[in-house]
């Protein structure tokens, strides 16, 4: 269950590590993903640019999540709109063996990192930075590759 603070609001690092974790028994599901977080929802919505994408308005950290199945069949991807966050809310998930890896202060978007839990495939997770604030993360994508 996903840490709430004093203000009924939703951490980033809970978020992040209750994604990761379920892929435990293998790559989630789009729908899976939905419906795991919808009860936290303040509200659920389609995107405009891909009809079958599912967006759930959060409170706290994370202003949106967008959850969509790649259409070539590559496993299902979830993007937040971090309000408030950095790499380090990222590390906090014991199920991350490796370190980010350095870029270009020039670069708003850091290569991904890998995870492989047991029972699942590859988790590649995307972070990125705000253009003039790199301590600051603006939205990290997840993908649950198949």
């Amino acid at each position: 269950m996903i840490n709430i603070n004093g203000d009924g609001d939703h951490d980033l690092s809970a978020i992040v590590t209750e994604l990761i974790g379920l892929a435990d028994s293998g790559p989630p599901a789009a729908g899976m993903v939905a419906h795991a977080f919808a009860a936290r929802a303040t509200r659920q919505d389609t995107a405009l640019r891909r009809p079958n994408d599912i967006v759930l308005t959060l409170r706290g950290d994370v202003a949106t999540m967008t959850i969509w199945e790649d259409t070539r069949g590559w496993g299902a991807y979830t993007a937040l709109n971090v309000t408030k966050g950095s790499l380090a809310d990222l590390g906090a998930s014991s199920a991350r063996p490796r370190q980010w890896r350095a870029t270009p202060t020039t670069s708003t978007r850091r290569d991904p990192c890998c995870l492989r839990p047991e029972g699942g495939k590859t988790i590649r997770v995307f972070a990125e930075l705000d253009k003039q604030d790199h301590a600051q993360l603006r939205r990290v994508t997840i993908h649950f590759q198949r």
